[in-house]
């Protein structure tokens, strides 16, 4: 499946053929609703996806959700934790040039993210609640950032050529 953030409330589905199309909502909480927040950022990880965003009740804390089963539209409270732990400030801009998640790895509980003015690169591992500078980017760098993720075929997976 191909999933974009079509709107700040819901993401879009469409199968690798094409065929299958359908529309998914944003998660809710029992008193978070995210109805016109930002748009937050999706990814695959461990099979499943994933869904960051800042707490809307709030905005103080990271929130990151999972969809457990794609044909589903339940979605499940994976993991929160404070702006404050992440980057020792109680509120930041979600999503703009002040704190924006790049990528959240496709095999652990791991989220990337670019804080800051100097573009700090810097990821947040969920098990152990540790966080860890990966480089200074520079204030000079701009626009999206692309995860690279490399593909092995089933064939080299298998170590068959």
């Amino acid at each position: 499946m191909l999933y974009v953030v079509a709107t700040s409330s819901v993401i879009g589905a469409v199968d690798v053929d094409g065929r299958t199309w359908k529309i998914i909502g944003f998660p809710h909480g029992e008193d978070s609703h995210f109805i016109g927040t930002d748009p937050g950022f999706i990814h695959l990880s461990q099979g499943k996806l994933h869904l960051t965003n800042s707490d809307n009740t709030t905005h103080d804390k990271l929130v990151i959700w999972v969809l457990k089963d794609r044909n589903s539209e339940k979605w499940t409270l994976k993991h929160t934790v404070s702006f404050k732990h992440l980057v020792r400030k109680s509120h930041v801009l979600f999503g703009v040039d002040e704190f924006t998640v790049v990528a959240i790895h496709p095999d652990r509980n791991m989220v990337f993210f670019v804080f800051g003015r100097g573009k700090r690169l810097m990821s947040y591992d969920m098990n152990s609640w540790e966080v860890h500078m990966i480089s200074h980017l520079g204030q000079n760098c701009f626009g999206q950032f692309v995860p690279y993720v490399p593909l092995f075929s089933e064939s080299l997976a298998d170590g068959q050529q």
